[in-house]
């Protein structure tokens, strides 16, 4: 059910982007945006921070305002406040990360279960605050099996 609910978002980013009469950009892709309908075929909502993308100016400038939810952003954005579809590819990386982790987008300092579910030599000491820091070292290092969710592994 959960990865056929992330092929379904996934088709709705794309058809977002490629194929609809106007591209869109999101700017909100997160797991609270997916909505299920009464088939449980997924939905994605929330466009009320979503731009028209000109994809003849690849360039569209800076936004006067970063708009999305920390955690989610794309660092690139949010560094530029430049839109770009790449941006909605980010949001739901991470949300593909929280779905088949089972872990949070942004970790809470205060969760011990944290500090003990990460190898703490996997961002090269610190303790990793995100599920992006926490997780990208071991999947450079094809060593990401330890993340996933008990949830998601077949039973056997």
């Amino acid at each position: 059910m959960r990865i056929k609910t992330l092929l379904g978002v996934a088709q709705a980013v794309e058809y977002l982007h490629c194929y609809a009469q106007w591209p869109v950009i999101h700017r909100d892709i997160k797991p609270s945006n997916i909505l299920l309908d009464a088939a449980w075929a997924p939905r994605l909502s929330d466009f009320g921070m979503s731009l028209i993308w000109d994809e003849a100016n690849d360039d569209n400038g800076p936004t006067n305002r970063v708009y999305g939810t920390f955690g989610y952003m794309d660092p690139e954005y949010y560094m530029t406040c430049v839109a770009k579809p790449t941006m909605d590819v980010y949001s739901f990386g991470v949300t593909m990360l929280e779905v088949i982790t089972g872990r949070r987008a942004v970790f809470n300092r205060k969760e011990e279960d944290m500090r003990k579910a990460f190898d703490s030599k996997a961002d090269g000491g610190g303790i990793p605050t995100n599920l992006v820091e926490a997780t990208v070292p071991r999947i450079n290092a094809n060593d990401f099996a330890i993340y996933l969710s008990p949830n998601f592994l077949p039973k056997i």
